[in-house]
């Protein structure tokens, strides 16, 4: 009988066990579907972001993978806000990092949203030298829970510097934002190159790609000897 207890006991814990594995394999497929999406066209479309909520629910349930998925997708939630310049969702809205927030990314993402805020603000140097303040705070918070974090530290100096420019009348305003988009800036030829001498390489089609991996593909080999 007591075989019999044990032998349930394990078939349970392996059952639970595979549910857990089951529904972590799930999120990570949204995750990467978002993380696809977000990289190739800078935005997650409502059905990923749909999958994503779905995700949520599921990764609320796992005891020890849970909290590292709901963090990835808190942030690759905040990276889209971002980069469509949804930066009060950042910094007051709903992805605003909470008090307990661990992620220096989500951090960092939110102090860079609370400067391009108040740098849009505009008005008087001495004004926008004040609006500077609780950026420097946000740059503060991020080093203090990650003093290693390069992007957060060359901020804080940047945004220090200017708002001492402003408050000193050494400065009349905040540079123009970067109109870069999260690809980066467009490519195109070098300057006095003509355009026949220009290739474009454009990627193989799956089934292109296919064909060169198919064995007897190319030049037949001869036997030496």
């Amino acid at each position: 009988m007591k075989s019999v207890l044990v032998s349930l006991v394990l078939v349970v814990a392996l059952v639970a066990a595979a549910e857990g594995f089951r529904r972590a394999a799930a999120i990570e497929e949204a995750l990467a579907t978002a993380d696809e999406q977000l990289t190739t066209t800078g935005a997650i479309s409502r059905d990923a972001d749909a999958t994503l909520d779905a995700a949520l629910g599921l990764a609320s349930r796992l005891p020890v993978l849970g909290p590292r998925l709901e963090q990835q997708v808190r942030r690759n939630r905040a990276t889209q806000a971002y980069w469509q310049r949804d930066y009060a969702a950042l910094v007051s809205g709903p992805l605003a990092p909470a008090a307990t927030e661990t992620d220096a990314t989500i951090r960092l993402l939110s102090a860079n949203a609370a400067f391009r805020q108040a740098a849009k603000r505009g008005g008087t140097p001495q004004v926008i030298a004040r609006g500077f303040d609780d950026v420097l705070k946000a740059y503060a918070d991020v080093l203090d829970r990650d003093p290693a974090n390069v992007n957060g530290a060359y901020n804080y100096e940047f945004v220090s510097r200017l708002r001492s420019a402003l408050a000193g009348g050494r400065a009349s305003g905040t540079p123009e934002p970067d109109s870069r988009s999260m690809q980066g800036e467009p490519g195109e030829p070098p300057k006095g190159t003509p355009k026949s001498d220009f290739n474009v390489i454009v990627p193989l089609r799956p089934e292109e790609r296919q064909e060169q991996l198919d064995p007897g593909a190319g030049a037949e080999f001869k036997r030496k000897g």
